[in-house]
């Protein structure tokens, strides 16, 4: 059995081989959770824990066209799980994350927020029937002999 290459994309997800970094401390796909069961999903070049930070600013300021999730909490009267915020794929690159990001929102049951980078509705049927994948996705194969290893 050979791993394949140290890093994997699948819809842009950065599986690091041997990777010790915690995903809330790399760039990539988050979400925040609030009380009534829908989520925020965003994406950041930083780790999580500034982007929180700068969500929870908003709110400070009352800047609440600046995030969705806080606009969500303040006309709703609701409560915002931030415990519960994770990074659900961590992705180095901008372009990936935007794509993924447009993913997650389409898959989740998300408060009222911009959409992003707009999926064209060919996608729609794929994505309703896979699972999102995993940040710990690992691809491994069994190599197939040669010829000239078949002859030995």
């Amino acid at each position: 059995e050979r791993e394949v290459g140290c890093w994997v994309w699948i819809l842009g997800v950065d599986a690091g081989c041997g990777s010790n970094e915690h995903p809330a401390n790399r760039p990539g796909v988050y979400r925040i959770p609030c009380e009534c069961s829908k989520v925020y999903v965003g994406e950041t070049g930083r780790n999580l824990t500034t982007r929180l930070k700068e969500h929870r600013a908003h709110g400070r300021r009352g800047d609440y066209d600046k995030s969705a999730i806080i606009k969500h909490a303040h006309t709703s009267d609701h409560i915002i799980n931030w415990d519960s915020a994770e990074i659900i794929a961590p992705i180095k690159h901008w372009f990936p994350r935007r794509i993924r990001e447009a993913i997650e929102i389409y898959r989740h049951d998300t408060v009222q927020q911009d959409i992003g980078f707009q999926l064209s509705d060919i996608w729609q049927p794929l994505l309703k029937q896979q699972p999102p994948p995993t940040p710990d996705v690992r691809v491994s194969y069994t190599r197939s002999p040669t010829r000239s290893e078949e002859r030995r």
